[in-house]
């Protein structure tokens, strides 16, 4: 965490009762993929998606205004797409009986990737895994355990340029299940980049002697992306009844709206490893989706 994620509202938080830490559980990460376990088609006869590559001077231009307008900090240009399971990508048979499909998404030279899936409902036994086609950083496993009222499901960033989304079904539910991925993040900045203007050589990394005192404080606050696109900050918080309930306050100016609460992708202990490194923060811990309780815009808080 660098002094580009601090603002006066996070002290405030950190002043009220905070959530001790762990207490939110992260979806799967490390998982295989199927070819790991059985004989599947090579990646090179898999259908691939590829996605026409970001105007880097355009998009800087654009996110020039953004920052005059005070609209939060942009790290990756969606692109609506509209695929499933029943237009497009590759199904096969595997020994065990399970149905495999799969899907190749590809945008060039960039230095993320993020998927956004407007409708996701697994059945028991069936397994959505996400990872980079080259084989590099961790698989995103899914289950029946992250099926929500709203339907979404929304990822954090794989450090790549080309992935493969992957759906495992048992034989017995090969219909049951829903999976539309309309939204693809293409990261041109921020995650996975070298940034020096993110932090300057007088701030202090949490994870310095200075921040000994603030231990459990500190592991409340989370960096989070909305609709694939655009990141800001904010931090557990507990309440009265002390139930630790999943309450996360952050800013009304991130501008997580009703409609958009359900791609709030959080994640945790996202920290400079050493003292005065200034960045390199691990993407592995994370929350998907959420809800969004109150705002108001004259105090400039939102609740979710």
């Amino acid at each position: 965490m660098t002094a580009m994620f601090k603002s006066s509202w996070i002290l405030l938080v950190l002043a009220l009762l905070v959530l001790p830490a762990g207490v939110v559980l992260a979806a799967g990460v490390g998982g295989q993929p199927a070819a790991a376990h059985y004989q599947v088609l090579p990646l090179a006869q898999v259908e691939k998606l590829d996605l026409p590559a970001v105007d880097r001077q355009e998009a800087r231009q654009e996110d020039d205004r953004r920052l005059e307008t005070g609209e939060p900090y942009r790290f990756a240009e969606p692109r609506l797409v509209d695929y499933s399971p029943e237009n497009s990508g590759t199904w096969e048979m595997l020994p065990n009986t399970d149905r495999l499909w799969r899907l190749r998404v590809s945008c060039p030279g960039v230095l993320s990737l993020n998927l956004g899936f407007s409708e996701f409902e697994l059945p028991p036994g069936a397994v959505l895994r996400i990872y980079a086609s080259e084989g590099t950083g961790s698989v995103l496993d899914f289950g029946e355990q992250d099926n929500r009222d709203h339907g979404q499901l929304w990822t954090p960033v794989l450090l790549t340029c080309d992935l493969v989304v992957e759906l495992q079904v048992p034989a017995a539910a090969a219909s049951d299940w829903r999976l539309r991925l309309s939204t693809v993040g293409c990261g041109y900045r921020f995650f996975g980049e070298e940034n020096t203007d993110k932090s300057g050589a007088c701030n202090i990394d949490v994870i310095c002697p200075e921040g000994n005192g603030w231990r459990d404080e500190i592991a409340t606050v989370g960096v989070y992306t909305v609709n694939g696109s655009w990141t800001c900050t904010g931090a557990m918080i507990n309440n009265t009844d002390q139930d630790e309930r999943p309450l996360f306050l952050t800013a009304n100016h991130c501008d997580v709206y009703s409609h958009l609460a359900a791609t709030v992708v959080v994640y945790w202990n996202f920290e400079s490893p050493t003292c005065m490194q200034h960045g390199g923060g691990s993407l592995g811990e994370f929350t998907s989706g959420s809800t969004l309780l109150a705002s108001y815009v004259l105090t400039d808080f939102a609740l979710l």
